[in-house]
């Protein structure tokens, strides 16, 4: 009997560099992004540790081209996936990949599935187009909590 385990990861972070979009051959829309979690702890003497993990994100489909348009290197997001692309093979088994970065020091990028990706930088108000018009009501509800009458 074959059972299909939870796995859910969570985080947030910055854009390390634009989003790069692409289609499969079959026409599916993708969009890459690279995504830095800044984490700053301390170890068992009370020292502090600073790391930044990253993470190589992908979307897929209808999530691709929101995250292609509006994110930019430096945009905060929050993801919601499954962690993917773990070696298969030696002594890294189960891991993330391993490489060099070109100051000789050993990385990992952990690959993560997206299947939200939340973005929390304020909308730019100069660009916004509502091409729906705002109802009545949401128009008196704000005007009563900015102490306005109803």
């Amino acid at each position: 009997m074959s059972r299909k385990n939870l796995q859910v990861v969570i985080f947030d972070g910055s854009l390390m560099t634009d989003p790069s979009i692409h289609t499969t051959s079959k026409g599916t829309p993708v969009t890459t992004l690279i995504v830095a979690n800044h984490d700053l702890h301390q170890n068992g003497p009370g020292q502090a540790i600073e790391t930044l993990p990253r993470f190589k994100v992908t979307a897929w489909g209808n999530l691709a081209a929101p995250c292609a348009e509006f994110l930019r290197k430096g945009s905060h997001v929050l993801v919601t996936g499954r962690m993917t692309g773990c070696q298969a093979v030696g002594p890294q088994q189960g891991g993330p990949p391993i490489w060099t970065a070109p100051d000789g020091a050993a990385r990992a990028d952990y690959e993560i599935n997206a299947s939200l990706v939340q973005f929390l930088d304020p909308c730019p108000r100069k660009n916004l187009e509502l091409p729906v018009r705002i109802p009545e009501w949401s128009r008196t509800q704000e005007q009563t909590l900015e102490g306005g009458t109803s």
